[in-house]
């Protein structure tokens, strides 16, 4: 079992995709000083008042060299290692201009069944994002505009590994 530290979850709530993009739904970024290790990653559709679902893929890419432009979200400390701290990494939310991935890789492709969405990776599995290492959830473009809400789920790994 990899020792980790504290654990946060990062949620986005009612956010609404136009089925005129593709969105990055939530950007990650490790800082400089640590490392993360994603655990979970899960995005629900709003159900209500849809004549017919909309079609949604979802990618999960590590290593995109963009920086996103997105509001930051405030990842909430819910295993508390070593007692109430910041975050060490950052989070954004949806956009619609999305990061360059030309030199990221695709780790995980999936789609909503027919409203959700969940991977978590067994442990030895997971990704994990080094020093100032970046990842991302896009989406596909919606068949038709839809309303998604999200929650990933990281864990702090420290500088214990080679960068």
């Amino acid at each position: 079992m990899r020792e980790g530290g504290n654990v946060y979850n990062i949620p986005l709530a009612a956010v609404a995709l136009s089925s005129a993009n593709v969105w990055d739904l939530l950007t990650l970024t490790a800082n400089s000083s640590g490392r993360i290790e994603l655990v979970r990653v899960e995005v629900v559709l709003q159900t209500t008042q849809y004549a017919v679902f909309p079609a949604l893929g979802l990618q999960i890419m590590t290593g995109s060299t963009g920086v996103s432009t997105a509001a930051a979200i405030t990842p909430v400390n819910v295993k508390r290692a070593s007692g109430n701290k910041a975050a060490d990494f950052t989070a954004a939310g949806q956009s619609s201009s999305v990061v360059s991935t030309a030199s990221a890789t695709l780790v995980f492709a999936g789609a909503l069944d027919p409203v959700r969405f969940c991977w978590e990776p067994e442990e030895c599995c997971r990704p994990l994002l080094g020093l100032s290492g970046t990842l991302v959830v896009r989406t596909t473009l919606p068949s038709v505009a839809a309303v998604v809400f999200a929650t990933a789920t990281v864990r702090e790994m420290g500088k214990g590994l080679p960068s």
